[in-house]
């Protein structure tokens, strides 16, 4: 039971903010040696999924109803067009994770490869946000560069690179403020974490135990919403650094454990 609370809080502080959650799960159950059941990873996806159901209702809400005037009224508002624009860039990152994603479990998932890929993208992380230019908002982002985010949150499978970053990083590559680049992140995001989560119940065919899952759901899902509110207030009045040297700083304590 306590695993079941304490692995939800990490996974819903990590799945949001840029230091990624699939990264910091897998070294833990190396380090602690902890098993991670599938079926508590599903709940995990659910809680944090539900978390930013909750959290952008109103604007989700608008969203689809203004995209759906598309098929009555063959004119879009601006909302309506963002809707669309997150439908279709969730399709790379959908595609790529059904071909790919069990390739990737077993190439990537190992404590050099995450260390190596916190680290580095980090370091990535740094240069973008330096050299971005800022002069759009979620409203202005036409389809290529929407389609851009997209394929980079497909990358997100590979443990240590961070949806929540790479999809940040590549909002400011096309020119959002770190506001908008985080909104358009979360927004992108929930397509693909609760489809993830549901496709994977499915496989869940022993492991199930009805209170462990409840708890990883409730942790996940509380610990998502604050690091939503988090992320979303600290962005507009500081810059992704602090979140950078903790991902620098992790990356060598992983490397060093791995050669001591």
């Amino acid at each position: 039971m306590d695993k079941a609370i304490w692995l939800g809080i990490v996974q819903g502080l990590t799945e949001f903010l840029p230091v990624s959650s699939s990264g910091h799960l897998l070294i833990i159950a190396w380090l602690f040696k902890v098993k991670i059941s599938l079926s508590m990873l599903v709940f995990f996806h659910l809680g944090t999924s539900f978390s930013l159901l909750l959290y952008f209702a109103k604007d989700w809400l608008k969203l689809i109803k203004d995209g759906l005037r598309l098929f009555k009224h063959k004119n879009l508002s601006p909302e309506g067009r963002v809707f669309w624009l997150i439908l279709v860039a969730t399709l790379p990152g959908a595609i790529l994770g059904g071909i790919w994603g069990k390739k990737v479990e077993g190439l990537f998932y190992r404590p050099l490869t995450i260390a190596i890929n916190l680290g580095g993208f980090g370091l990535l992380f740094y240069l973008i946000e330096k050299i971005s230019k800022v002069n759009k908002t979620i409203k202005e982002i036409n389809l290529p560069q929407a389609l851009f985010i997209g394929t980079a949150q497909a990358l997100a499978i590979i443990p240590g690179i961070s949806r929540s970053a790479i999809t940040i990083a590549s909002g400011l590559l096309i020119g959002l403020d770190r506001k908008n680049a985080v909104r358009f992140s979360f927004l992108l995001s929930l397509p693909i974490i609760l489809g993830a989560g549901l496709l994977k119940i499915k496989e869940i065919q022993e492991g199930f135990n009805f209170s462990a899952n409840s708890l990883a759901f409730i942790s996940s899902f509380l610990s998502g919403l604050y690091a939503i509110n988090f992320l979303t207030q600290f962005v507009a009045h500081h810059s992704f650094k602090p979140f950078i040297i903790y991902r620098v700083l992790i990356s060598l304590l992983i490397l060093i454990i791995i050669l001591v």
